[in-house]
């Protein structure tokens, strides 16, 4: 991935895509490991980094991009 943005193939749309993809393979998981009976601590991990991963992506867009317009 690291190569990808240094070499300008994935720019900065194709960054905040993944970053939301990521949270929800993230979230997902969680869900498929709570059909199977998982382990609670298993499934807790993985909802609260999905969520860290959506909440850190939207302050990204807002904060740092500032791709949506204040107001």
């Amino acid at each position: 991935v690291s190569v990808a943005i240094q070499r300008g193939w994935l720019g900065p749309l194709g960054r905040v895509v993944g970053a939301y993809f990521i949270g929800l393979i993230l979230l997902g998981a969680a869900l498929w490991l709570r059909s199977k009976k998982g382990r609670i601590e298993a499934i807790v991990a993985l909802t609260v980094t999905s969520q860290i991963a959506f909440i850190a992506t939207t302050c990204a867009l807002i904060f740092i991009l500032e791709w949506i317009p204040e107001g």
